[in-house]
C-alpha cells in the first residue's frame, strides 16, 4: 500500500487534532464545564480534609458573577476549578 506524503499528513492530522464543528464544540464546552465542576468539588474536599487535620486552607476567590436585577449568577472559583480545565481538555482529546 503506497500513500503519498499529503495522504500521510492528512492521516496524522485527523488522528491528532479533532475537527472543530458545532457538535464537537458543544461536547467540548460540556466536558470543560463538567471538569471545572469536578475540580471545584475536589478542591473543596481537599480543603475539608485539611481543615479536619487542624490546618487552615482557603484559596477561594469569589463570589464572581453578575446581577442585572432579574437574573443573578455567582460562582466561587478555587484552584481546583482552574486545574479542571486542562483535565477537561485531556478528556476531550481522548474521546
Amino acid at each position: 500500500m503506497s500513500h503519498t506524503l499529503t495522504e500521510d499528513r492528512g492521516l496524522l492530522q485527523s488522528n491528532s487534532v479533532k475537527a472543530t464543528n458545532k457538535v464537537n464544540r458543544t461536547v467540548l464546552v460540556k466536558v470543560l464545564l463538567l471538569a471545572c465542576l469536578v475540580g471545584t468539588l475536589g478542591w473543596d474536599l481537599v480543603e475539608k480534609i485539611v481543615q479536619g487535620a487542624g490546618l487552615s486552607l482557603s484559596l477561594q476567590a469569589g463570589p464572581v458573577g453578575f446581577d442585572i436585577g432579574v437574573i443573578q449568577f455567582y460562582l466561587r472559583i478555587n484552584p481546583g476549578t482552574l486545574l479542571g480545565i486542562p483535565g477537561g481538555f485531556l478528556v476531550y482529546r481522548r474521546l
